[in-house]
């Protein structure tokens, strides 16, 4: 068996010239599943490597809760939500049909807080 791809040496050589995390799994010849990806993240952070240079790992913007929460608020269909949280139209197909419903389902009404 060869070296482990663990050691600071080969971490640190790896994570100067990857681009992301999957790059880096590629480039210590590991299999990319997210197992694997974890136990790297937490390899990395432990010897404390910078990795401000690799790319996020999901293209999509995240808002935070309160946005959210604010979007719900004033929103009555889950398109308005996105379209509060200026969604690009893109990502906006996800919405589909539920976007298109008139109001948020009473099933998962719970899950919002009421309206004054």
């Amino acid at each position: 068996m060869g070296d482990s791809p663990y050691t600071r040496e080969r971490l640190a050589e790896a994570v100067a010239v990857s681009t992301n995390w999957t790059d880096l799994l590629r480039r210590l010849g590991l299999p990319e599943n997210g197992g694997r990806r974890r136990t790297l993240q937490q390899r990395v952070a432990e010897f404390e490597l910078d990795t401000s240079h690799l790319k996020q790992r999901s293209p999509r913007k995240k808002y935070p809760d309160s946005a959210i929460a604010a979007a719900v608020k004033t929103s009555g269909s889950l398109r308005e939500v996105v379209t509060a949280l200026g969604v690009p139209p893109r990502w906006r197909a996800c919405c589909g049909g539920v976007a298109s419903t008139p109001r948020i389902s009473a099933t998962r009404a719970w899950q919002y807080p009421k309206r004054p």
